[in-house]
């Protein structure tokens, strides 16, 4: 089964979500990490907006420099197990 953008975008707003809850964060103290709104962090984890390259690299140099088991791979949502495609 191919995987699209959407179904790419809605895993990873649900590894956003959950890896911020798993280090014990609110939406505002992740919103003040990425200089972001609390909104724009819920929108992310909700799927509301996407959020942009910049962010995805500020979230994920975060939680890479304040835990050493989370991995670039892991903070990025890569599955390399699927192919992602594009309906265009």
């Amino acid at each position: 089964m191919k995987k699209t953008i959407q179904d790419s975008m809605r895993l990873m707003t649900y590894q956003m979500r959950k890896l911020r809850i798993n280090h014990h964060m609110t939406q505002k103290q992740m919103a003040d990490i990425l200089n972001v709104s609390a909104q724009s962090i819920s929108a992310y984890e909700n799927g509301v907006i996407r959020p942009d390259i910049e962010i995805i690299m500020k979230y994920a140099e975060y939680f890479i420099n304040k835990d050493i088991h989370v991995s670039l791979h892991r903070c990025l949502f890569i599955n390399t197990n699927t192919e992602l495609t594009s309906k265009i």
